[in-house]
């Protein structure tokens, strides 16, 4: 079984807020149809995938123009995410936390299918 991973906002307009990932698979973008919907003029509408394989997680890069970074190296495919890594999308940086779920302030659960239909609008403003 994979654990969750958690994105918490460590600069930029999400400080303090955390995203947690259960599912093996999300999209992130500013298209309402993802399941991470973000308002960042520097998100494309399916910017990327945050993806569960083989007890790991990945991000994944579904538009060559997304800004994706993962410790400071551009994402041009997919790269792998630790604990600890710096990910940065857009505008805003995040730390990967891999495994806790202690909720937080601020922080937003995306929830599995079987929950809703896997997808929240929490990031909109």
């Amino acid at each position: 079984m994979t654990k969750s991973l958690s994105l918490i906002g460590i600069s930029g307009s999400r400080v303090g807020q955390s995203i947690v990932f259960s599912a093996r698979s999300t999209i992130l973008g500013t298209d309402p149809e993802c399941g991470v919907v973000f308002q960042d003029r520097l998100i494309l509408p399916r910017h990327a995938e945050f993806r569960a394989a083989l007890g790991r997680w990945f991000v994944v890069s579904l538009d060559p123009r997304a800004a994706i970074f993962v410790n400071g190296q551009p994402v041009t495919g997919q790269q792998r995410v630790e604990h600890g890594s710096l990910i940065t999308l857009g505008a805003t940086t995040f730390r990967a936390v891999i495994g806790e779920l202690e909720r937080a302030v601020g922080e937003t659960h995306v929830h599995t299918p079987t929950e809703s239909q896997g997808r929240e609008d929490w990031w909109r403003d």
